[in-house]
């Protein structure tokens, strides 16, 4: 249209701007959450608190199975994990028009490897036809 008017047909849908890593691991509520818990978790642990029991759960035997979560390495690794999983799905597949492949065992007249003594594969097999000739 005239006047830089668009009309209803013309108007261009915006496309979606693709994730970043960065928004899977930093903004959800649990992201913020878990990323906020992990000093919390290990600010005490750096020397005595003089409350015991603080003191009492960094010297039990839970904290060596509790420490694991709170580490950034595994906070990082389970936050992308679903990022990568969403950035899979919408990944194009390229292999969608491909037959399935025929597994050798269901073809007639099959024979396993290990079973044919002519085969170098059967193992024992063939060494000990060599060994007889």
């Amino acid at each position: 249209m005239e006047n830089g008017q668009q009309s209803f047909g013309d108007a261009e849908e915006p496309q979606p701007s693709p994730e970043r890593l960065s928004d899977s691991i930093w903004k959800p509520w649990y992201a913020k959450l878990w990323w906020g818990a992990i000093p919390i978790y290990w600010l005490p642990a750096s020397g005595p608190t003089g409350i015991e029991l603080i003191d009492a759960f960094y010297r039990s035997k839970l904290f060596p199975y509790t420490s694991p979560f709170f580490l950034p390495l595994t906070a990082f690794l389970i936050l992308a994990f679903g990022y990568l999983s969403r950035r899979l799905e919408t990944a194009p597949c390229e292999q969608d028009f491909m037959p399935p492949l025929k597994r050798p065992w269901e073809q007639p007249g099959y024979l396993e490897p290990t079973e044919d003594a002519n085969d170098p594969r059967s193992g024992w097999r063939w060494v000990h036809r060599r060994l007889d000739s």
